[in-house]
C-alpha cells in the first residue's frame, strides 16, 4: 500500500518540532518567573510559595511534572510540553485552513508557525506561555467548527476553560467568540455543564492543595499586586505611546523576526517580502465568524495594552502574532509560481538563520546568570553581597550558599570586607570594580544589561 506524506503530515511536524526543541532545550531557568515554574516541578507546587506565582498555572505544571517524573531533567521537561504548545498552534492552522481552503500548500501556513522566533524561544522557556497558545488556537479551531456544527460547541467551552488553567491571561481573547456561541446556541445548559465540569478538573484540585481561605487570600493579593503594583499594567507604567509602540516591535520584530532599528539591514529583504504577502492576505475575504474572531483580538490586544507587562516582556503579545502569520501563507500562495519560490527561498532562508540563531544563544547563560557566576566566583571572606529581592531569589539556583547577601537598606555603614553588588549603585562607597554583562535583547528582553560593582 502505497503511503503519503499527507497521511502522516501531522505526525512528521509534531516531530519536527519535537526534535528542534529538545536539541535546543534550555538548562536553567533565565528569569524569576522561570524560576518559579521550575521550582513547583522539581520541589513542590505551591502557590503559597510562589512555586509558581498566582494564578497557579496548574494544568500546565501538572503536565510538565508528569512528563519531568520520566525524564529527570527541567530543561527537557519544559521544552517537550512548549513543543506539543507549538504543535497544537500549527495543527489548529492547518484545520482551520481546511474549513475556509485559503491555501493549497499547507506547509505555507505552518513553517512560517513552526520559524517563528518568539514561538520557539517561548517553547524552550520555563513557561506556560506556548502551551497556552496551543490551547488558545485549537479553541479557536473548535469555535469556528461549532459556527458551522453546533457539536463543537461544548469543545470550545471546555478549551476556553481548561486555558484558564493553562494561561489565564489569554482568556480575554476568547469573550467575543464565547458570547456569540452561547447566546446562538440551543444547548446553553449542557455548556455550562461542560464548562463546569471542565472547571471542577482543576480548580478542586487546586483548592485541596492549597486550602480555599488561602487561594482567595493569594488570589486577591496577586491580581492587586499585578493591576495595581508590580504587573506593568497602565496604572504603573502609564507611558501610553511607548506601550503601543512596544507592543509593535514586538509583534513586529521578536514575533515575526522582521528588521528593526538595532538589527543589521540585511533583514531588510525578508521584512519586505512579508509586507508583500501579508498584504496580499489581507485581501481574503473574511466571513461573519472570522470577523467575530478578529474581534476578539481586538479585545485582547485592547487588554495587554492596558493590563499586561508589554514594555518589557514580549511573550504577552504571542496571540497576536498568529494572525500575520496566517495572512502571510495566504498571501505568499496568492503570487505566481517562479515570484512566490523566489521569495520564499529568501523568506525562509532569513527567518531560519535567525531563530536557530537565537534558540542556540538562549541555550547560553544570560547577563544575569553570567553576573551571578561572577560574583559567587569572586566573593571572599567578610565580603557582602547585595542587591535587591528578585535577584536574591534568582541567586538561589547557583551554588551561592556562603554568600553574605544583604539589601541595599540593611548594608552595615561600616565592613571589614567589600561590598559587591549586583545591579545596584552605592553612591557612599569607593568603586574599584565595575564589570558589564550582556546578552542579546531578542533572546530575553529581562536584565539583558547588569552591572556588578565591587566596593571597598
Amino acid at each position: 500500500m502505497k503511503v503519503s506524506f499527507q497521511t502522516y503530515r501531522y505526525q512528521f511536524l509534531f516531530c519536527l518540532i519535537i526534535l528542534s526543541r529538545i536539541f535546543l532545550y534550555v538548562s536553567y531557568a533565565e528569569d524569576i518567573d522561570s524560576l518559579r515554574f521550575a521550582l513547583s516541578v522539581i520541589d513542590e507546587f505551591d502557590i503559597s510559595k510562589n512555586q509558581p506565582h498566582f494564578p497557579a498555572y496548574p494544568i500546565f505544571a501538572f503536565f510538565v511534572k508528569i512528563i519531568y517524573f520520566v525524564v529527570q531533567n527541567s530543561g527537557l521537561s519544559f521544552a517537550i510540553v512548549g513543543s506539543i504548545g507549538v504543535f497544537l498552534v500549527a495543527y489548529s492552522a492547518l484545520e482551520i485552513n481546511k474549513i475556509y481552503s485559503w491555501v493549497k500548500e499547507e506547509w505555507l501556513l505552518s513553517l512560517p508557525i513552526l520559524l517563528s522566533p518568539l514561538f520557539f524561544l517561548m517553547s524552550t522557556r520555563y513557561m506556560a506561555d506556548a502551551l497556552g497558545l496551543g490551547v488558545l488556537t485549537i479553541s479557536c479551531l473548535w469555535y469556528l467548527k461549532a459556527m458551522k456544527n453546533g457539536s463543537y460547541e461544548k469543545y470550545f467551552f471546555i478549551g476556553a476553560v481548561i486555558l484558564a488553567g493553562v494561561r489565564l491571561s489569554f482568556v480575554p481573547l476568547l469573550f467575543v467568540p464565547a458570547l456569540i456561541l452561547f447566546f446562538n446556541s440551543k444547548n446553553k445548559l449542557s455548556n455550562i455543564g461542560f464548562g463546569l465540569a471542565a472547571l471542577a478538573s482543576w480548580l478542586i484540585p487546586l483548592i485541596v492543595t492549597t486550602g480555599w481561605n488561602e487561594l482567595i487570600d493569594l488570589a486577591l493579593f496577586g491580581t492587586n499586586g499585578h493591576f495595581n503594583e508590580w504587573g506593568g499594567s497602565i496604572k504603573t507604567d502609564p507611558h501610553y505611546g511607548l506601550r503601543l509602540l512596544r507592543m509593535f516591535q514586538f509583534v513586529w520584530s521578536d514575533g515575526l523576526g522582521l528588521w528593526w532599528f538595532d538589527r543589521s539591514f540585511t533583514w531588510i529583504p525578508s521584512s519586505l517580502i512579508f509586507v508583500i504577502a501579508t498584504y496580499k492576505g489581507f485581501k481574503t475575504t473574511s466571513t461573519k465568524e472570522i470577523k467575530y474572531l478578529i474581534a476578539g483580538f481586538v479585545v485582547y490586544a485592547l487588554w495587554a495594552y492596558f493590563y499586561q507587562n508589554v514594555l518589557y516582556k514580549p511573550r504577552h503579545i504571542l496571540p497576536l502574532i498568529l494572525p500575520f502569520l496566517i495572512l502571510f501563507g495566504i498571501g505568499i500562495s496568492k503570487l505566481n509560481k517562479p515570484l512566490k519560490n523566489g521569495l520564499l527561498i529568501v523568506f525562509l532562508l532569513s527567518q531560519t538563520y535567525l531563530t536557530f540563531n537565537l534558540a542556540r544563544q538562549h541555550q547560553d547563560k544570560n547577563a544575569l546568570a553570567k553576573a551571578c557566576d561572577y560574583v559567587i566566583s569572586q566573593a571572599q571572606e567578610n565580603d557582602i553581597v547585595s542587591s535587591n529581592n528578585l535577584i536574591a531569589y534568582f541567586l538561589g539556583q547557583f551554588d551561592a550558599q556562603d554568600l553574605y547577601f544583604l539589601l541595599p537598606s540593611d548594608l552595615p555603614e561600616n565592613n571589614t570586607g567589600r561590598i559587591i553588588t549586583i545591579g545596584e549603585v552605592l553612591p557612599d562607597k569607593t568603586l574599584i570594580e565595575e564589570k558589564k554583562f550582556y546578552h542579546n535583547p531578542y533572546v530575553n528582553r529581562m536584565w539583558y544589561e547588569v552591572v556588578v560593582r565591587i566596593y571597598e
